[in-house]
């Protein structure tokens, strides 16, 4: 956890990074809200020189006046506001440091990377087809030395002129085999390719699959216990788990993602902050525990 030294001195940064994001887009609306007004400005005297008609030239002014409004009012907001990229950019790398530090962790952080869709594929839980926006992603080890990663992305697909979004969240994937096949989610169906499965019948309120023709297992129920238990937790909106050969996947839609911008950021947030990267961690023990006793 960070002391009042180390949180006076990560806001002061924190502050100057603000700032410098601020005064860009202060630039940028300042110049628009300028190049606005001269067009404005021209346009109000080749109306005053050349036309005679005053309805034309009302409708100029008031439209003109709405655009001028719209322009001043970005400006007076970019005066006051908080950008999410050094929260991402520079915080959050800060916190992992200290986990690392305090916990003897090796993990690594990155801002914004620019994914492979191989996880996806993978984990069949979205869309292949799904554009992938990340704003984070950790990478480490579990105890048994499995890759994992956590990422915080958002899928969606194209329908016409509308944006489908099928997940907005935290995505952990634990590159461990597994024994067993399995789908459980709140909505939805599996998207792996070449790969059949079907809907069992179940005691929760969840859409659980298997492989066609393939039963549930003592370890099936167990993930279903846990993904059920989860679900009764009011932070999370939607849940999606997957297990294969190659890997295991939880997804997991937040109500109020927990490791997103907050703002006034003090002490306790800082903190807070630090707990809740912590909980994310404990996934990959969870899920490892339970893929060690398949063996």
């Amino acid at each position: 956890m960070f002391s009042q030294y180390e949180f006076e001195t990560i806001k002061k940064e924190f502050d100057e990074k603000q700032k410098i994001r601020r005064k860009k887009l202060i630039n940028v609306w300042g110049i628009l809200l300028f190049i606005v007004s001269m067009i404005f400005i021209a346009i109000l005297l080749i109306f005053e020189i050349y036309t005679k008609d005053s309805d034309s030239a009302g409708i100029f002014y008031f439209f003109s006046g709405i655009i001028i409004f719209g322009f001043a009012l970005g400006l007076i907001i970019s005066i006051k506001y908080i950008s999410v990229k050094p929260y991402f950019g520079y915080l959050f790398p800060r916190i992992i440091e200290k986990i690392n530090d305090e916990e003897g962790l090796f993990l690594t952080y990155d801002a914004y990377p620019k994914l492979d869709k191989a996880f996806n594929e993978e984990g069949g839980l979205f869309p292949k087809g799904a554009s992938i926006a990340s704003k984070r992603v950790i990478q480490g080890y579990s105890k048994e030395q499995d890759v994992f990663h956590i990422i915080d992305c958002m899928m969606t697909t194209q329908a016409g002129n509308n944006q489908v979004t099928h997940f907005d969240g935290s995505y952990i994937y634990l590159q461990k085999p597994s024994q067993t096949e399995l789908q459980i989610r709140s909505n939805g169906s599996p998207n792996l390719k070449g790969e059949k499965y079907e809907k069992k019948i179940v005691d929760v309120a969840l859409k659980v699959y298997k492989p066609v023709g393939v039963e549930l297992t003592d370890i099936d129920q167990r993930y279903i216990r846990l993904i059920d238990n989860l679900k009764k937790d009011d932070r999370f909106r939607y849940l999606y788990f997957g297990i294969n050969k190659q890997s295991c996947h939880l997804a997991i839609w937040y109500r109020k993602n927990p490791v997103r911008k907050k703002k006034n950021l003090n002490l306790e947030i800082l903190n807070q902050y630090y707990k809740d990267f912590g909980v994310e961690l404990e996934f990959i023990n969870i899920l490892e525990n339970l893929s060690l006793d398949q063996y």
